[in-house]
């Protein structure tokens, strides 16, 4: 082989392992609703303590799937299934050999698509009877034995983006923001962690210009600070976030002003 066609193998398969390259995400349900209806009298399914979803993509398939599934009990073995496959009508469906004291359990999973953080899961668990229609559930799944769900959290680790400072109230702030978007109780869209001398640590959530079922097509890259001074010396301080789209297109939101997300995580002392 020359070395016109050696580098260029090599760069071809470089290339393709960099758009199969897949995002990760990773979601939790704590103690979800369930309900364990197990005949055999040594197996203990009650007291569920969290669902344990992955969901991944690529440039391959751009939509998030669930790639595996773990089932956490504090009186059994966790289940876990790395196997699930999404049929026509949106239900993912997989097979654990030897799962407990049964040969082979059967799981189906309900969960929007493409998976989104604070969306519902609901997991099934089945005893197989009839292996050759595992394909009709109707037709092969025996008796249900655990019938769980839940509400999805995003732990999904992420990453710092930027860091930016600026002086407000003749007090330092410092703004850090991370790569990705996220959804929670505590709220939804671009995270801030904001250090605020002499007033302390918040976490701030900026709107994102795209759906939470967008969240995994977008990352932050920066926090810019805007900062205008008016004639008799008050400083108005406004932001925008750069972020950028699978493709690695930079966009930025429209500036906005600092000070009413300030008031909303540093109410004034009274």
């Amino acid at each position: 082989m020359n070395k016109w066609v050696k580098t260029s193998a090599i760069f071809i398969v470089s290339a393709c392992s960099t758009l199969a390259q897949a995002d990760v995400f990773n979601y939790e349900v704590f103690a979800p609703s369930h309900t364990a209806t197990t005949v055999y009298p040594g197996l203990d399914l009650n007291g569920l303590e969290k669902i344990v979803v992955r969901a991944e993509n690529s440039d391959f398939d751009p939509e998030m799937k669930i790639t595996r599934l773990q089932l956490a009990f504090p009186n059994a073995t966790d289940l876990i299934v790395n196997n699930l496959t999404l049929n026509s009508s949106g239900t993912y469906r997989g097979v654990v050999n030897g799962a407990w004291v049964y040969k082979q359990v059967a799981i189906e999973v309900d969960a929007p698509q493409p998976i989104t953080p604070q969306s519902q899961i609901n997991v099934r668990l089945f005893i197989v009877e009839h292996q050759s229609n595992i394909n009709h559930p109707e037709m092969s799944f025996g008796y249900q034995i655990l019938d769980a769900n839940g509400i999805l959290e995003d732990v999904s680790p992420n990453r710092l983006a930027d860091t930016n400072a600026v002086t407000v109230d003749n007090e330092r702030l410092i703004l850090r923001l991370f790569k990705r978007a996220q959804s929670s109780y505590q709220g939804q869209g671009f995270k801030v962690e904001t250090n605020w001398l002499g007033n302390g640590e918040r976490t701030l959530y900026l709107p994102a210009p795209f759906t939470p079922e967008e969240y995994h097509r977008y990352n932050a890259v920066g926090i810019d600070i805007d900062t205008f001074t008016h004639p008799d010396g008050l400083e108005e301080h406004n932001f925008q976030i750069r972020y950028e789209d699978e493709f690695g297109t930079v966009q930025t939101t429209p500036l906005e002003p600092l000070r009413p997300y300030l008031d909303t995580a540093y109410p004034p002392q009274q």
